[in-house]
């Protein structure tokens, strides 16, 4: 949600400093509150490193001897990644609120 003005300043007191920034996100989340696209911007003018491990949707499992851990949900992660395509948003919809798993966010 970084804004454009708030890069500037964030970009002059690292040039300064001479720091190196690395932005992370998602340009498919919430924008800025204030002027936006700010990665966009930056993904013209350096290298992108696309960031593709499931941090956010995991769940617990049952492994050997009744240990207990925990795992990417990939499959809740694909269905999240395919909504903000926007293609097929009825097949989408229809795997969300159909998968047992995720009871809770099909209401």
């Amino acid at each position: 949600m970084l804004d454009q003005d708030t890069a500037r300043a964030l970009l002059t007191v690292a040039d300064e400093a001479g720091a190196r920034i690395a932005l992370v996100g998602d340009r498919h989340q919430l924008a800025a509150v204030g002027r936006g696209g700010v990665l966009d911007h930056a993904a013209r003018w350096a290298d992108v490193v696309p960031v593709d491990v499931i941090h956010r949707f995991i769940h617990d499992v049952t492994g050997e001897h009744g240990r207990r851990r925990t795992v990417p949900d990939v499959e809740y992660a694909d269905l999240t990644r395919a909504m903000r395509t926007g293609k097929q948003p009825e097949a989408v919809l229809d795997a969300l609120t159909s998968a047992q798993d995720h009871a809770d966010f099909a209401d």
